[in-house]
This record gives structure tokens, C-alpha cells and sequence, in this order.
């Protein structure tokens, strides 16, 4: 019998939603937070927080974002929740390792 050694890299976790938002969208089209937040009708404060990185993307966000952008709806929270999977993993990862997967019947 052979046995399978695994070892589990725990990625870092990738750019936050809003830093994207501000890199590949805010500066190229040179919007600022101000602008953008009176397109969206959030307030300004909710939007620079984002930007920011100190509050993600919500559904409502999400979709209001993607009729802006003309993204489909789920490309924003879709990005908001690979950030919190990795982020998450990053910090339970060795306890959530420790939980027995289910057998099969």
C-alpha cells in the first residue's frame, strides 16, 4: 500500500473587490469615488469603503455595479466571495482540515 502524502498551501488571499474596482475600472475611467457613488445612488462614504477595502460588496452593490459596468449581476459578489472563501480559509483552514470528511454509503 502507498500512502498519499498531501500538504495544503493556504493561499493568500487575492485583491479585496474594491481595490479591483478602483484599479481596473475608478482610474482608467478616472471616476472618483464621488462620481461613481451618485451613478450607483449609494452614498459616497459606502462606496469609499469599499474602495478602501474596509466593507465588501453586497448584493445590492453587486448589482448595481454591474448595470453600471454592464457586467452580469454575479460578477461582483462573485468576486467579493472568493475573497471571503480565501480569507476565511486562510484563518480556519487548519481546523476546518481537522473535520472528517463524510464516508459514502
Amino acid at each position: 500500500m502507498s500512502t498519499i502524502s498531501r500538504t495544503i498551501i493556504y493561499p493568500t488571499p487575492r485583491e479585496h473587490p474594491g481595490k479591483v474596482l478602483l484599479a481596473n475600472y475608478m482610474k482608467p475611467l478616472r471616476l472618483s469615488v464621488r462620481h461613481l457613488a451618485c451613478c450607483l445612488n449609494v452614498s459616497r462614504g459606502r462606496l469609499d469603503a469599499v474602495v478602501r477595502g474596509r466593507s465588501g460588496i453586497d448584493p445590492h452593490l453587486s448589482l448595481r455595479l454591474g448595470r453600471h459596468f454592464r457586467h452580469p449581476p454575479l460578477y461582483w459578489f462573485e468576486l467579493q466571495n472568493a475573497y471571503d472563501i480565501e480569507l476565511a480559509y486562510r484563518v480556519y483552514g487548519p481546523s476546518v482540515d481537522l473535520v472528517r470528511p463524510r464516508a459514502y454509503w
